[in-house]
């Protein structure tokens, strides 16, 4: 095989590998996004920001900052598999609380939280098709047992 062709070979093998990985993709989740408290019903914060990133180990972490109603902060750092599984609190939680975090499909995720061994809220986040707005809706109990349901509509920044 003569010199121009091996370079004819490797320079498209080079470009195949380059587009397959760009078709890859991070999942759509990845990012940062603000509330949209106007058009979010039932929010129990005046603002919030979650911040997702790939860490290693095919890990996404989640930051979440946020400002409640009464004007109380609270700040919130997590991680859980990229393909789901138990999300590991890295700092901010409540003691007792364990959730897991389940990929139904890239941009489109179900969190189950149980507080003490029970079943407390699902939150169903799920990524708009051009991937500028996250709906999360959280059905489930508050602290107190009293039903709760959500709509947050967060914008990508």
């Amino acid at each position: 095989m003569n010199r121009r062709k091996i370079v004819i070979i490797t320079v498209t093998m080079l470009l195949a590998m380059a587009l397959a990985t760009a078709g890859m993709a991070a999942d759509p989740i990845i990012g940062t996004w603000k509330l949209n408290v106007s058009r979010s019903k039932g929010s129990p914060y005046k603002e919030q920001m979650e911040v997702y990133r790939e860490v290693q180990g095919n890990q996404i972490e989640l930051t979440v900052t946020s400002t409640g109603i009464a004007g109380e902060s609270r700040s919130l750092l997590q991680t859980f598999p990229a393909q789901g599984g138990v999300v590991k609190v890295l700092r901010g939680d409540r003691q007792g609380r364990f959730e897991i975090e389940t990929l139904i499909a890239p941009g489109e995720w179900c969190m189950s939280s149980l507080q003490d061994g029970k079943q407390q809220v699902i939150r169903h986040k799920i990524v708009s098709k051009d991937g500028r707005e996250m709906r999360t809706i959280i059905k489930g109990v508050d602290l107190q047992g009293k039903a709760i349901e959500v709509s947050l509509m967060y914008e990508r920044q």
